[in-house]
């Protein structure tokens, strides 16, 4: 059995599913998500709390817990087994790609980590595409959006402030990467892509608006355009045609679903404002560091 602990947000799920996929891929085995730390009753306490977020998605997965933590999980989580007392605990001890993990053959296998790369599920990746199907569909007002995306030239422009400006922890490992970023994306915009129209999105469109003035068309997919947690605005981010994207893995993924092989990805050169963690792993090759 695979076991992968999911934590933090929907990007951050998505990247440990996608490793519990690979695995599962290689080994033949069956995969299990624990989702004990999300369900809100844990013992453990987040920084920014956080909720089981992939059922945006068609996958049916099946889960496991940790019987000390939970109440009344099994009733709570269908089918869901408990996590073995006997298993072979792997941690993400530092930040990266680390292909020995796909070699693992142990027996109740516990994976904990962020495991944020494309190369761990790079085999696998019309799979992965594919297991990221949204469950729900547009809105009425989201498919006229879909509509405008697919008539221009569309660039989805993310700006993820929130919990990078208001949480400690959030603020010294990532942070707002700053209004000079997306001033240098605009001029990359200007010289690349021609005739573009914006689509911002942002947890802070207020801000937005008035601190960053982009000389292009814009359009700004507020709230109105979020959707059951979140999921319309990734799908239609993922409908743009190229990407200025945050140091956010729910940008990331965004960019990284969009089907358009002429795709042009930039994104902050300086991921990580804790000099701990290195990107170098993250960002796919053909993606422009700004």
């Amino acid at each position: 059995m695979i076991i992968v602990r999911l934590k933090g947000g929907l990007g951050n799920q998505m990247f440990q599913y996608a490793l519990g996929r690979a695995l599962q891929h290689r080994r033949g085995d069956e995969l299990r998500l624990d989702v004990t730390y999300l369900l809100g009753d844990s013992v453990f306490k987040w920084d920014v709390p956080r909720n089981y977020e992939l059922d945006v998605f068609q996958i049916q997965p099946a889960f496991a817990y940790i019987p000390r933590l939970l109440r009344r999980a099994p009733r709570r989580l269908g089918d869901a087994e408990a996590v073995p007392r006997k298993q072979t605990f792997v941690a993400e001890n530092e930040f990266g790609f680390h292909p020995e993990i796909l070699d693992l053959t142990a027996p109740n296998l516990y994976l904990d980590g962020y495991w944020q790369s494309q190369s761990y599920f790079a085999g696998i990746a019309d799979e992965i595409l594919d297991a990221f199907r949204f469950r729900m569909p547009l809105s009425p007002s989201g498919r006229e959006m879909a509509r405008t995306i697919a008539s221009v030239n569309s660039i989805s422009v993310d700006v993820r402030r929130g919990d990078y400006i208001s949480v400690e922890s959030s603020r010294n490992a990532l942070g707002f990467v700053g209004e000079d970023y997306y001033r240098r994306g605009i001029d990359w915009i200007k010289v690349n892509i021609p005739d573009p129209q914006l689509f911002v999105s942002s947890d802070d469109l207020p801000w937005c608006r008035e601190h960053l003035k982009f000389d292009l068309p814009i359009t700004w997919l507020d709230q109105n355009y979020a959707g059951w947690k979140f999921s319309e605005k990734l799908q239609l981010m993922s409908m743009c045609k190229h990407y200025l994207i945050s140091n956010s893995t729910f940008a990331w993924w965004a960019a990284w679903l969009a089907r358009n092989d002429q795709k042009l990805v930039a994104c902050p050169r300086k991921w990580f404002r804790d000099v701990y963690f290195d990107s170098k792993d993250l960002i796919p090759a053909s993606w422009l560091k700004l």
